[in-house]
């Protein structure tokens, strides 16, 4: 397990009531905070497809741009080739 640091601001939250039913619909939760509460989901099948209660651009910089910017953009250039 790797344990990443992030910044979030947001008291959002996905309730406990509703994990089974996102495992259901094919996504999963990939992320936690230190509480265990989810933080990241993504979808498997999907190219690119993440969703984060985090803030990627607060940890970029213009000489270091977070990872998931990264992926994004790289992903979207090789979808349009």
């Amino acid at each position: 397990m790797e344990n990443v640091i992030e910044q979030f601001r947001c008291s959002y939250g996905l309730s406990p009531e509703y994990e089974k039913q996102i495992h259901e619909a094919g996504l999963r939760i990939v992320g936690t905070d230190s509480m265990g509460n989810p933080r990241i989901i993504e979808l498997p099948e999907h190219k690119f497809f993440i969703g984060t209660l985090f803030v990627p651009q607060l940890s970029s910089t213009l000489d270091s741009t977070h990872c998931i910017v990264n992926s994004f953009i790289t992903q979207s250039l090789t979808s349009v080739k």
